[in-house]
Formats: C-alpha cells, structure tokens, sequence
C-alpha cells in the first residue's frame, strides 16, 4: 500500500518549479548530473548554485581590455557568444578539477570543442579578484599584458573576445 500525502505533493511541485526556473534563468552555468547507478544515462540541468559573476560583470572585463586595447593601438574585440561559452566553460572545468591552468594543458583543442573554429591569439586566467583587480594585474603582467594587447592582424581587423568566471577568471580572445 502506498502512502499518499498532499504535503508530499507540493514539496515535490515546488522543487521542480524550482529547478525549472533556475533552468531557465540567462547565465545559468553550473551543472547537477545524475545516472541511474550504472552510468546508463547522464543528464545535465542548469542550476544556479555558485555566487559567480553575472553576465553584466563579465562584460565590465571586456569593457576594461577593450580600454586598454585601444589606448595600446589596438582595435576593440566583439564579445562573441561561442567565446564567452567556451570561457566560461573552462572556468567551470578549473574549478570541477581544481586546477588553475590554460587550456593548453587540456588534451585537445578546447576551443574547437566549445565550438571556436579560428585560433586564440591570447588566453588569460586569474584567481578570484574583481573586474578592475583582474584587469589590473593582467595589464602589470608582461605575458598577460602580451595576450591583452594581441593584435597582430592590425588595428582595424575584427576581435573577438570571451570572458568566464567560476571562482577564477578566463579570457580568449581571437581574430576570424
């Protein structure tokens, strides 16, 4: 016999309502798995668990290199959504792995894996720090500061730039 309970009933409503909304929400990044014990099946549902940045700071570390860029001679690079992707999703591998690494040290190419099909020109990480705290202490590392300012393909050919964040920063930029 099978106990029924309305109370029950509406815990389990509200937690999906819950996780259905969390789902939803732009920005949602972080990742709850489940198998059914052999590995059978994974499914990933978007949750918002972590304290990370919103979109809107990862856009103020764009604004920030772009600054930067231009005052160096260098043209401003678009924010792309494939690279902001991709980005973000190397700062969730990071964490997931507890490394703080480029992601040369991944076996493969993971930015043609998320999607990008040109070459990263410059790629940085950076600790917890805020958009201006990271910004600053790339631009006083001579290699980040190498990778900021990549611009090679001259002033006025078009950049592309990504930018994640989950306990750590990531930025690529690129040239189509």
């Amino acid at each position: 016999m099978r106990l029924y309970h309305p109370l029950l009933s509406i815990l389990t409503l509200t937690l999906g309502l819950i996780i259905l909304t969390n789902a939803l929400l732009p920005g949602s990044t972080s990742r709850v798995a489940a198998t059914d014990g052999d590995g059978a099946y994974v499914f990933y549902l978007p949750l918002v668990l972590t304290d990370s940045p919103s979109i809107a700071e990862r856009r103020e570390v764009i604004r920030l290199v772009n600054r930067e860029r231009v005052v160096h001679g260098c043209a401003a690079a678009d924010e792309h959504p494939l690279l902001m992707h991709a980005t973000q999703a190397w700062s969730e591998y990071m964490v997931a792995t507890g490394t703080l690494a480029h992601t040369s040290s991944y076996p493969g190419d993971w930015y043609a894996e998320h999607g990008w099909p040109h070459p990263i020109l410059g790629e940085t990480i950076a600790g917890n720090n805020s958009p201006n705290g990271v910004v600053a202490q790339w631009m006083h590392s001579p290699w980040h500061r190498v990778a900021l300012l990549s611009c090679d393909a001259g002033p006025d050919y078009p950049y592309d730039i990504g930018v994640g964040y989950d306990s750590g920063w990531t930025l690529a930029i690129s040239a189509e």
